[in-house]
């Protein structure tokens, strides 16, 4: 006669058994499927690099080491580099994608290191970050939004605590010059300027925000045939928020940018200046400014300023940028540079 107590023992190591041989057969499955999408996923790549070489891109890897298991795919290329058809190019640190399985189509890119920016038939310029990351949303009409943060930036001469850049695809396919096809945010914290003279406050923006929206759509082609092309149809950037930090001054504004006949940038806009008064006390100290004149400067100016919202006196006038000469109001301030796109 069986003894029962033996054999519930018996009917419950058999469970167990085949419950473990169940969740090995399940483990060894998803592993093989996780094994067959990272091959399909390497093989997507290679064949995004072939048409890009079709399209006269030059893109380059390096070995591509693969990671991420259980719940990513992790792409880690040690030697990423992107060339136009134009000439300009990056090479950048060693580069990580990283896909989440339930929802691939928001990758994360990171890549801090040294970053090398070269435009055709101009010396590279180097840019390096402690901290480099993108976060991508793709849809059906390609990519819909990117968020790109670098913290500890340098650029040559150019440092930046933090940088901060937001774009975001509006509407799809060509608009109107009227139609607002992208959206942009800009961020940036300590900001240090190479010194100059004509820089009266310093060198040092504790804070620089931007947000703005593309008017117009933005053909293929080099960069001077697809902005000749969006200013003739009447594109512009409005700039809907722009605020400046640079003690003892706070500026914020608003306004539209065009470019002219020569592709040079043109600025309309309408700005409010606090901390004026601060300001012109810190250039008669510096000798800027003669001390008698800075009173009739606070008389004159005084009789202009309003109260803002937060009940701070503010100066509200025209910032404007008119064949490459930056001036607030009718005070010519300096020059800028020429850009050259290609």
């Amino acid at each position: 006669m069986s003894d029962p107590r033996r054999s519930g023992v018996s009917r419950a190591l058999r469970f167990l058994f085949a419950g473990f041989g169940l969740l090995l057969v399940a483990v060894g499955g998803y592993g093989l499927w996780w094994h067959s999408l990272t091959t399909r996923v390497l093989a997507d790549l290679d064949r995004w690099k072939t048409d890009q070489a079709a399209a006269g891109w030059k893109i380059t890897t390096g070995p591509v080491a693969v990671g991420g298991f259980p719940l990513h795919i992790v792409l880690t290329l040690s030697a990423p580099g992107a060339e136009d058809p134009s000439g300009n190019a990056w090479q950048g640190p060693p580069l990580t994608v990283t896909l989440p399985l339930l929802d691939p189509r928001h990758p994360r890119l990171e890549a801090p290191g040294r970053h090398s920016l070269a435009l055709a038939g101009q010396d590279p310029i180097s840019l390096s970050a402690a901290a480099a990351s993108a976060d991508l949303a793709i849809d059906d009409h390609g990519l819909g939004e990117a968020s790109i943060d670098l913290r500890t930036v340098s650029a040559g001469s150019l440092q930046a605590g933090r940088l901060g850049f937001q774009l975001q695809r509006l509407a799809v396919g060509k608009v109107e010059y009227n139609v607002a096809s992208w959206g942009v945010r800009l961020a940036l914290d300590d900001l240090v300027l190479p010194d100059d003279p004509r820089l009266l406050f310093g060198p040092k923006l504790p804070a620089v925000r931007l947000e703005a929206r593309l008017l117009g759509s933005l053909s293929g082609g080099s960069a001077n045939r697809v902005l000749t092309a969006w200013r003739d149809d009447g594109g512009t950037v409005e700039i809907d928020a722009l605020s400046m930090e640079w003690p003892p001054l706070a500026l914020s504004g608003k306004g539209t940018l065009a470019l002219d006949r020569d592709l040079q940038p043109m600025l309309a806009s309408s700005c409010d200046i606090r901390g004026l008064f601060e300001a012109i006390d810190a250039l008669t100290r510096s000798g800027v400014v003669r001390a008698k004149d800075a009173g009739m400067v606070k008389l004159v100016f005084g009789l202009m300023m309003k109260r803002d919202k937060d009940g701070a006196q503010a100066l509200s006038v025209p910032l404007t940028i008119q064949n490459r000469l930056l001036s607030i109001g009718p005070a010519k301030l300096f020059e800028l540079p020429v850009v050259t796109w290609h």
